[in-house]
């Protein structure tokens, strides 16, 4: 049987994350906190079984794209007041 090498691959993905908070600042810095250079990811399983590890971090200002199930390319005056940078 051949020797098995361990392959290390930098690969850049997209995710949807929904964070709850009362304001979209507070709502990146949570998602800053736990996602950007927080805890190990598992994304499932290779096929011998092992799990699929690895460690995100956040590349650049994630793109805001819904607040409260609509649009947030939306006019404001469609949006709900309360809701701040």
């Amino acid at each position: 049987m051949a020797d098995l090498h361990e392959f290390v691959f930098d690969v850049k993905m997209f995710a949807t994350f929904r964070v709850k908070a009362a304001t979209k600042a507070e709502a990146r810095a949570i998602l800053h906190d736990r996602i950007d250079g927080g805890d190990d990811a598992n994304f499932g399983a290779w096929p011998d079984g092992s799990p699929i590890i690895a460690q995100p971090a956040i590349d650049g200002t994630p793109d805001l794209i819904e607040i409260d199930g609509e649009d947030a390319e939306q006019p404001q005056h469609h949006r709900q007041q309360r809701i701040t940078k």
